[in-house]
């Protein structure tokens, strides 16, 4: 499973961005196999705000260049 944003930047531009990518054995899976751990959570949320605050910040070098 790919978990991926789309960030729409000043002008107006869509950008799709991936944060992780979650692998799961389909064969033989056990109730742990479902949904996220709290590990992979946290390392989605850690990718998140990496990719968000770059993002941001490109944006406003880009604006500050108008």
């Amino acid at each position: 499973m790919i978990i991926s944003v789309e960030l729409v930047g000043v002008d107006g531009v869509r950008q799709r961005r991936e944060i992780a990518n979650v692998k799961r054995s389909v064969d033989e899976a056990r109730i742990d196999d479902y949904g996220l751990s709290l590990e992979e959570a946290k390392e989605i949320q850690l990718h998140l705000q990496k990719e968000l605050t770059q993002f941001q910040a490109d944006q406003a070098v880009q604006r500050d260049r108008k």
